[in-house]
């Protein structure tokens, strides 16, 4: 994986390198030459950025899984196409004029960016209603692209709707995030990526609809924001990422810290029955089985001086009111001195049972440890009489 990763860093170096390589000065004395050089270096810097960044997200992909990547690398993959296409650069065949395939890979591409936006917000599972919202607006947006790409007579028109389209698009997408944002804050990369292509589609519909006219802004504004709104999504995908594994690392603390909680007996700190069954009953195991019945000594007393007498790595629990166990390793020593160690310990009336377990299934040991411990009580009690 590592390696794999080093490879994607170099392929995504490359891609820059392209991109850096491309929008390098270059000088003609023929006017004609030179305007078609810079748009030759405007379509290199932002497909070799198109490459960088898929090359990334791919790597990202092997190491993270992020379900969202899949769906940001189909949007990356539509939009790189479409621009190949719009330069010239990709063939077509007489059955799918350019003007239609071009539409199609508009649909495609907003496909592609309302999944991403759904699974990077997680809409479905957290905000449904964000979800009904945005689907509401995508599906008819990506049906009447693809309406255009599929419909002679309207194919001639699918230049004009792109932009708006996309304008629509972004205008619900991005107050989607933003509210996403309060509770999922990962949501603020998404909206800073969808507001920086927003002002080169905002260019494009106002140049369509009111005769605004720059040339500069023509061949550049779109290719730049573009370029720099799939690095901005790049970004996104990591804060992501990263957000979710500290989720992650959150949630498993929390359960840890609700798992020893449930685990321990609120008052001594000691194991409690379940804590006790989950370490020592989940195999058969050696060792030695203490129970100890204690009348008149505090528990949490109690549990200290038991702890302070027990071999090392063995279990200390209270599993009842008055009522310990002991559980050692195999080899800690002879079960009849450490008896006497921990009634020592308790300084106190304790009635001690124990069994060696030898495979034998806990619950059985700890059933046969109480019995003997009940009747050293009993004799106990009798001889006292």
């Amino acid at each position: 994986m590592a390696r794999f990763a080093r490879r994607a860093s170099l392929l995504a170096f490359l891609g820059f390198a392209l991109a850096l390589g491309s929008a390098a000065p270059t000088y003609a004395a023929d006017p004609a030459i030179a305007t078609g050089f810079a748009s030759a270096r405007a379509d290199g810097m932002m497909l070799g950025i198109l490459l960088a960044v898929l090359v990334l997200q791919i790597a990202g992909w092997a190491i993270t899984r992020d379900p969202s990547i899949p769906f940001y690398l189909a949007f990356v993959i539509t939009l790189g196409l479409g621009e190949l296409l719009r330069g010239g650069m990709l063939p077509s065949t007489h059955a799918i004029p350019p003007l239609a395939m071009f539409a199609f890979l508009n649909g495609l591409t907003g496909i592609a960016s309302f999944g991403f936006v759904t699974v990077y917000l997680r809409l479905w599972q957290d905000a449904r209603r964000m979800f009904w919202m945005l689907l509401a607006v995508e599906a008819p947006k990506s049906l009447v692209t693809i309406a255009f790409a599929l419909i002679p007579a309207l194919q001639p028109y699918a230049e004009v709707v792109r932009a708006p389209s996309f304008l629509i698009g972004i205008l619900v997408t991005l107050p989607i995030a933003l509210l996403r944002a309060r509770r999922f804050p990962p949501g603020f990369s998404l909206a800073s990526a969808f507001g920086f292509l927003m002002l080169a589609v905002i260019y494009r519909v106002l140049r369509q609809f009111t005769g605004l006219d720059s040339p500069l802004l023509d061949r550049w504004l779109y290719e730049i924001a573009a370029a720099a709104d799939v690095l901005l999504f790049g970004i996104a995908l990591i804060v992501r990422a990263r957000y979710v594994v500290r989720e992650r690392r959150g949630l498993e603390v929390r359960l840890e810290v609700a798992t020893a909680a449930a685990e321990h007996d609120p008052l001594t700190g000691a194991l409690n029955r379940r804590g006790l069954f989950s370490r020592a009953a989940t195999k058969r195991a050696s060792g030695t089985l203490f129970f100890l019945d204690v009348e008149g000594c505090d528990p949490v007393e109690a549990v200290a001086a038991l702890r302070g007498v027990a071999p090392e790595y063995a279990l200390v629990a209270r599993i009842d009111g008055d009522q310990f166990v002991v559980v050692t390793r195999e080899g800690t020593g002879r079960p009849e001195v450490l008896a006497n160690r921990f009634a020592d310990a308790v300084a106190a009336h304790a009635s001690i049972g124990f069994v060696m377990l030898d495979g034998m299934p806990f619950e059985n040991a700890l059933r046969i440890a109480g019995a003997n411990a009940y009747r050293a009580k009993a004799s106990r009690r009798t001889s006292e009489v």
